[in-house]
């Protein structure tokens, strides 16, 4: 009873009443099973008033007095709150009119059903199970803060700027073959310091580059890392930028050469590429970034200069090889002169062969279309034996020139000088090659020296 004596002092007339246990099959909760001289009203589960901890079947009942009333004296009509336990049943209200203070008579009660309502609480609401039906009212949160948002190609005061879709100008500022980050990366940058920062990932072993001061007003500036590579003859670079309004196509040529075609010599030289372009207008760090890669098989010889990277093409050789027909050839009566020629005309025929000794060949009974054929000669020149030769041996065409292979004959008499027979000599040998003669792919003469031991 200790919470209905703190009741009392708190200036509460306090009624306590004693239902009929569960055992008596009776509700504790009904008004037939509490005592008349107790005063009822539904309160919330949480009236801090009501004291759960009393045992089933125990409730009290309290009404705040404000002053004690004199004799004879009766207060207003009152509503006092009673805990009731869990119930099925709806709780009722009844409306009490005590009596005063001094006098102990009985109160005259008379039940009124009404619908309970939740008051609002500011905290979370715990019930015990069964949950009752609650109403809760939820507080506004806070006014959604707005911030500000630049959006590019809008100028402060609305009106949209000359952002149109198409190509973007571009200016390289920077392009290195080796130094980058060794991840693959491509963005932009829109501020000096955003800038400053991307210049200190670059490895400086390999050149240091001055920061370029950029007016980021109208401006943006584009990054891009080629990642860590295996050789010298791999890279990337940007070829071209398209501004499609919701988003930037960049165009990255890789260069990724085939080691297999002969060209180029897979040798394991690591590299890592970057590039720094500015753009001509001013794009948001949050573009989306459309990334278009042409792969480049083809191999380039790469070198770093002041203004980047110079990307030079090593052409594949073309092996076609052509058909040729001996016309003379002797170990002598040749030019005493070592010499190479291509013969493609009636007159070149004769200066080459005015000076050949007629008893070792017939020049001028030799006939050629030079229209549809041209002939090439080689002369090896005066030498004191005749132990020696010249010979054509191939005709290839190479795509942007004609390659003759000619092997040179000698002796080795320096590990047999017995051997040597002084008889002089002058070797030549002249072909004929089908096709007219092109000046714009000129004849290379391609010799081999061919040494035969004694």
């Amino acid at each position: 009873m200790r919470y209905a004596e703190r009741l009392a002092s708190a200036g509460a007339v306090v009624a306590i009443a004693a239902g009929a246990s569960s055992a008596d099959n009776h509700d504790p909760h009904s008004p037939e099973t509490r005592v008349d001289n107790s005063f009822v009203q539904t309160l919330e589960s949480t009236d801090p008033l009501i004291d759960h901890s009393l045992p089933d079947g125990v409730y009290i009942a309290a009404m705040p007095i404000e002053n004690k009333p004199t004799e004879n004296a009766v207060s207003d009509e009152t509503e006092v709150a009673v805990a009731a336990a869990e119930s099925t049943q709806t709780p009722e209200v009844v409306t009490a009119t005590p009596t005063p203070t001094n006098t102990p008579e009985a109160l005259t009660v008379e039940p009124t059903e009404v619908t309970p309502v939740a008051t609002e609480k500011p905290q979370e609401v715990k019930t015990p199970t069964p949950e009752p039906t609650i109403t809760v009212t939820v507080e506004p949160t806070a006014p959604a803060v707005l911030h500000e948002v630049t959006v590019p190609g809008v100028s402060s005061d609305g009106e949209v700027k000359e952002n149109e879709q198409g190509p973007v100008g571009f200016e390289s500022v920077l392009e290195r073959l080796n130094g980058g980050p060794t991840k693959s990366d491509l963005f932009v940058v829109n501020s000096q310091e955003d800038l400053n920062e991307v210049y200190s990932q670059f490895n400086y072993w390999y050149g240091e580059s001055e920061v370029p001061e950029i007016d980021f007003t109208d401006k943006s500036v584009l990054v891009m890392f080629g990642g860590y590579r295996f050789t010298q003859y791999e890279m990337t670079y940007i070829n071209s930028i398209q501004d499609l309004g919701d988003r930037l196509e960049v165009e990255v040529v890789d260069i990724q050469p085939d080691f297999n075609n002969g060209v180029c010599q897979y040798e394991k030289n690591p590299s890592a590429s970057y590039q720094v372009v500015v753009l001509d207008e001013k794009v948001d760090d949050l573009t989306p970034i459309e990334r278009k890669i042409i792969v480049d098989n083809n191999c380039y010889e790469l070198v770093e200069t002041e203004n980047g990277v110079e990307k030079t093409l090593i052409e594949q050789e073309v092996e076609s090889p052509l058909e040729f027909s001996s016309i003379l050839k002797s170990i002598n009566g040749g030019l005493t002169k070592k010499e190479n020629m291509v013969i493609d005309s009636v007159e070149d025929w004769k200066i080459a062969t005015q000076d050949l000794h007629n008893g070792y060949g017939s020049p001028e009974q030799v006939e050629i279309d030079f229209d549809n054929e041209y002939a090439v000669a080689v002369f090896r020149g005066f030498d004191f034996t005749q132990e020696v030769d010249i010979e054509i041996v191939s005709v290839i065409d190479r795509g942007d020139h004609v390659e003759v292979n000619v092997v040179d004959t000698s002796p080795d008499f320096t590990t047999n000088p017995d051997a040597y027979e002084k008889n002089p000599s002058a070797a030549y040998h002249i072909v004929r090659i089908p096709g007219k003669y092109d000046e714009q792919k000129p004849v290379i003469f391609n010799e081999v020296q061919k040494v035969i031991e004694q």
